[in-house]
């Protein structure tokens, strides 16, 4: 397949990806874009996240080793940087259905602006506008949000000591 600079492109206007169970399709994965367009994929949150890694030429795997390694713990809740624009830090979306179900949603770490309480937890505050309702507590959501800024800050630090320029 050949990639243009469009599909590049496309991926810095995700805001989040959201896992879903549709009746009738089953896991689906909610796509929302900076310009308030939905678009709802029929596949499990997995084969989402390794289709915008195969994009970039990587690995979930070996992004999530490489996490590991920086952040010296083994959690799977580890920010996915596979671009500076397009860092998916996860957060507790929904409970889970049954067990091993899909729960953590993915925000691309450009477009949050800020914690905010509401009743019963706390929201992200999109820069756009929009809110998302998520299940963490405040502390560990700012630790996320600091997680994914160090991720992309040291992924600017990796193509700036490889001569590459580091689009921000």
């Amino acid at each position: 397949m050949k990639r243009t600079c469009q599909d590049f492109e496309k991926y810095g206007h995700i805001v989040a990806l959201l896992p879903e169970y549709v009746d009738g399709a089953g896991e689906c994965v909610v796509v929302l874009y900076d310009d308030g367009h939905r678009e709802v994929q029929p596949r499990a949150m997995r084969s989402m996240l390794e289709r915008c890694a195969r994009v970039f030429a990587h690995s979930v795997p070996l992004v999530r080793d490489c996490e590991r390694r920086l952040f010296g713990r083994s959690r799977q809740e580890l920010p996915l940087p596979f671009t500076p624009y397009f860092v998916l830090v996860p957060f507790r979306w929904r409970a889970p259905r049954v067990r091993g179900d899909t729960t953590l949603a993915y925000v691309n770490f450009i477009h949050i602006e800020s914690f905010v309480p509401e009743s019963g937890g706390i929201a992200i505050r999109l820069k756009g506008g929009g809110r998302l309702s998520i299940r963490n507590t405040y502390e560990s959501a700012a630790r996320r949000f600091q997680d994914g800024c160090a991720s992309r800050d040291h992924l600017i630090a990796v193509f700036c000591a490889c001569g590459l320029p580091a689009i921000a």
